[in-house]
């Protein structure tokens, strides 16, 4: 399954751009987005902590003048959660929106 959409292809794209090791792996990581347009930026990146197995989301923004430096601060999520925010509409692009939805679905517990 696709994990990396938009801009990144790769764990050291995530890296590159918020300018921080994040102590993951490839294995780690379930979805990613990021998208550059109009000189603003916008990136999400769902991940499987190494250290404890539990689900951390990052959320990460910024306009022309910064970039996503500094932002990487990993918060507590579960599958729940993510069902239920209402921002999974809001990515740009049809196939990674599609990609997040089936992965929360298919891990959301009956």
């Amino acid at each position: 399954m696709k994990k990396y959409f938009g801009q990144w292809q790769s764990l050291e794209d995530i890296e590159g751009n918020f300018n921080q090791k994040t102590g993951l792996t490839s294995k780690d990581i379930l979805f990613s987005y990021y998208c550059y347009e109009d000189y603003s930026g916008k990136a999400i990146v769902l991940f499987v902590s190494p250290e404890d197995g539990l689900l951390y989301e990052v959320y990460g923004g910024h306009c022309s003048c910064n970039g996503l430096d500094g932002q990487w601060e990993p918060e507590r999520t579960t599958w729940e959660a993510l069902h239920k925010i209402k921002s999974l509409g809001e990515y740009d692009d049809a196939t990674a929106r599609e990609a997040l939805e089936r992965l929360v679905m298919r891990n959301l517990k009956s």
